[in-house]
Order: C-alpha cells, then structure tokens, then sequence
C-alpha cells in the first residue's frame, strides 16, 4: 500500500520543500533590504564626513557607530521575537494539510488552433481576370478583341495555378491541424488518466487511513510535518509511527541546536577602543530560552497533528524531541531525546496554547525532558522508536546535516527506508 502512495506523497514533499524554499528566499530578500538600507546609510554618512571640518566628521563617525549597534541589536531583539512566536506561528483552526488538498484539481489547457484556425481564403475569379475592351476598342476591332482574349487565357491560367496552390495548401493546413488535434487528444487522455489516477490514489490513502491502516495513517502524519515552517536554523528531519491498537502516533523530530538563541542579548559602542561589543546573554538565560523553544517545537507539532486528523483515527500523540550531536567518544554523529511528551485529544484541545507558557503546559503534560538540554543531557525514552513497527521514514533534511550512523540514548538514528 505504501508503495502506491509513494510517487504522489513526493510530489507533495517536494512541495513542501519548494515553501519552505520560498519562505527562505521571501526572508532572505528581507534581510538583503535591511542591508542595502543600512548601507545606504552609511555612504550618507560617509558623504557627511568627507564634507564636514573634522570636529563634526568625529561627531558623525559616532553616531555611526552607535547606529550600527542599535541596528545590530535589533537584529537580536527581532530574532527573538521570532524564536518566542514558533509556537503561534504554527497555531491555527484548521487542518495543516486535508485530503482535499492532496487531490489534483489542474486542467488541462485548452486546444490551441493558432493559425491551422483559420481557413485559407480561395483565389478570387475576379483578381485575375482582365478588364473588358472599352467601347473605344471595340470599335477598332479584332486587334483589341485578340489581346484581350489572350489576356483571358493567361488569366484563367493563373487563376487555374492559383487554385491548384490554395487546395494544397489547404490540405496541408488541414492535415496539421488533425495531427496537432490527435496529438493534443492523446497528451488530454494520458493527462486525465494521470489525475484520475493520483485522485483515486488518494481517495484511497483516505480510506485507508480512515481504516487506521499504520503505514496510511503514519505516511499522512509525515506530510503534515513537512508541511510546517519554521525560523532559520531549525532542521526538518521528522517521522511518524502509528500503533492502531493505542489510537497513538509517535513523532521523533529533531530539534535545533541551542545555537539557535542569539549569544548576545545586546550591542554597545565602546569610544575608547572603536568597537561594538557584544553583551554576552547569561546563561541561564539562553538555557531558559532553549528550553522554552524546544517546547514549542513539542506543542506545536503535536496541535498540528490532532488539527489535521480525526478522532477515532488519532487520540494520543507522542511527540520525541531529539537533537544531533557529535559522540564524544567516537566522533560519530548521534541522536540524543532530549523531550518527550504525549497528549491526549480531549484533554490537549482544551488547552489554550497561545497563553499558556510552554513549558509549564509539558509540565501539565508530563512531559519526560532533559534537565540539562543545553548540555545535551539525553532523558531515557519511555517509547523506543525503533522497536514500533510501521515506522514512517523520515522527511528530506536541507537545513540539517545527516545523522546518518551511529546511535542514541536507546533511539538510533533515523533511515531512509520504512522500518517494518
């Protein structure tokens, strides 16, 4: 059954990917904005200083510097907005991704006749035939009469070629225009066999996670968390398993690193040395604000996942955070759990996420984390991933650098192929 889905559940990947590429970009061209306004101001500044005696050009340079400080301040104080909002942003009423929205609804373009369209126009008698003796030469006689038939003669001639010309190329127009229609006939079929096709797999992606069919159930969990966006730096490896038994479904996802909360809460001119220092976050701080993202990322992918399915089909979600490392030991790469958390559908739709604090909503949760996340400290897993049978593998990562070998505190890393 996987394997039906698996050419168009791609496709919506790859759609996914081509968002999340969009939205790198539309931030992007952003921040491009904001330096080429900086920059803007700058050359203004500089221009001042090369006009101004040099007791203003001094006091010019400063305030240069001092802007510089605040722009990069604010940099800080937006990014951090943004990492406080993870959770709202992925907040909504309605469903992530829908059936609905799986199912082609493009059309085929209309047949295009361009100029086969038109008919070509005939040879017209009357533009080749010669114009009648006045009655002037008809009075002279035979001489006038004679030129004028053999001027009928030529005439009919031409017109006769004319005629032979404009039905060959009429049948040639004729004969294009039913090959470019049966060939358009052909692509229209082949298309509408295609749509027909990737909806009635979906029709029955439908059916099947309507039936708690696990690799159906856990194939649309993972097409949802593709579909979620989030702030630079934040990877996007994730799978799903789904135990029908329990109406639960498990999500590993990898969580940022904690190089993700800005080091320096604030930005300083310094006179005397002509520096901008950076004032160094204390680090129960930027602990505070990891563990605070990181909840978020818990919260948010479990709401999207109970908002986008339906009872009966989901009641439980568990949600694994993990995060990649370096072994110390080995140098390889591993994945450390650093929170896991489950939620029951009546209880967590209850709840009002964007008020509560994150945190303390995994508290009500019970939620099993780290108590050192910062320092990667891995919590012992009370649901092994690796052991669940049905296992969705995991979505392409851009953003992240592969985990590929190695283990983890009882998870290993995530393969490419469905775990069965």
């Amino acid at each position: 059954m996987a394997r039906q889905h698996e050419v168009w559940a791609e496709a919506q990947r790859e759609r996914a990917r081509q968002a999340r590429d969009r939205e790198q970009e539309r931030r992007e061209s952003q921040r491009a904005q904001a330096r080429a306004a900086r920059a803007a101001d700058w050359a203004e500044r500089d221009r001042k200083l090369m006009a101004a005696d040099e007791r203003v050009r001094k006091i010019f340079y400063i305030e240069g510097r001092m802007a510089e400080a605040a722009a990069m301040a604010n940099d800080v104080r937006a990014r951090l907005a943004e990492l406080d909002g993870v959770l709202k942003a992925g907040l909504r009423d309605g469903p992530v991704l829908t059936f609905a929205s799986l199912r082609r609804t493009d059309r085929f373009p209309a047949f295009d006749m361009g100029r086969l369209a038109t008919p070509l126009t005939p040879p017209q008698w009357e533009h080749f035939a010669p114009e009648e003796p006045s009655e002037r030469g008809r009075l002279f006689g035979g001489t006038a009469r004679a030129r004028f038939e053999q001027q009928l003669d030529s005439a009919r001639a031409a017109y006769a070629e004319a005629r032979e010309r404009y039905a060959a190329a009429e049948d040639g127009r004729r004969r294009q225009f039913a090959e470019q229609r049966a060939a358009y006939d052909a692509a229209a079929t082949a298309f509408a066999a295609a749509v027909a096709e990737h909806n009635d797999g979906v029709d029955q992606f439908a059916r099947d996670c309507w039936a708690q069919d696990p690799e159906a159930v856990a194939e649309f969990c993972s097409l949802v968390l593709d579909l979620s966006i989030y702030p630079d730096g934040f990877p996007y490896r994730a799978r799903a398993v789904y135990r029908p038994g329990q109406q639960e479904v498990v999500i590993e996802r990898e969580l940022p690193a904690q190089s993700v909360i800005p080091p320096d809460r604030d930005y300083q001119y310094v006179l005397a040395r002509d520096v901008i220092d950076g004032i160094p976050r204390p680090e129960r701080e930027v602990n505070e604000r990891y563990q605070a993202v990181i909840a978020q990322v818990a919260l948010r992918t479990i709401h999207e996942i109970l908002i986008s399915t339906p009872g009966g089909v989901i009641e439980v979600v568990t949600f694994c955070g993990t995060v990649s490392s370096a072994d110390p030991l080995s140098g390889q790469p591993v994945q450390r759990l650093l929170l896991q958390a489950s939620a029951e559908r009546k209880a967590f739709e209850t709840y009002p996420l964007a008020e509560l604090d994150p945190v303390a909503c995994l508290g009500r949760l019970n939620a099993v984390s780290s108590p050192h996340p910062h320092d990667l400290g891995p919590v012992e897993p009370t649901v092994d991933f690796d052991f669940l049978p049905y296992s969705q593998r995991p979505a392409e990562d851009a953003e992240s650098p592969e985990s590929a070998g190695g283990g983890r505190n009882g998870l290993s890393s995530p393969t490419p192929e469905t775990a069965r």
